[in-house]
């Protein structure tokens, strides 16, 4: 139960950062816990921000593939459109929604 409480408490630390995580399966809290254990004690929130940061960092190819085969589209850099989306998301949606017809949000292609 403790496990699950520092857990929540830290994805509502994530969703006042801007992020909204549901909880995790249930195997999903197992491994995170067992992660947490044999590396060094450490909290349940410093593993899985470990873990996201691993999974960001071991995803960056397959990402900033993406993110220059939109930006070239709209006739920018990968840094620039990076940059866009992090600090103006809201001109980075308009922008790209220009280039497709559908709702980036809904569209299948694009999730």
């Amino acid at each position: 139960m403790l496990v699950f409480l520092r857990v929540k408490f830290f994805l509502v630390g994530l969703m006042s950062a801007g992020l909204r995580l549901g909880s995790l399966p249930l195997f999903e809290i197992r491994l995170l816990k067992a992660l947490a254990f044999f590396r060094f004690s450490r909290s349940i929130e410093t593993q899985a921000r470990h873990c996201l940061a691993m999974y960001l960092r071991q995803s960056e190819p397959r990402i900033m593939a993406e993110v220059s085969f939109y930006a070239e589209r709209l006739g920018m850099t990968a840094s620039q459109l990076l940059d866009l989306i992090d600090q103006e998301p809201d001109e980075a949606q308009r922008l790209l929604a220009t280039l497709m017809p559908d709702d980036l949000g809904e569209d299948p292609r694009f999730l």
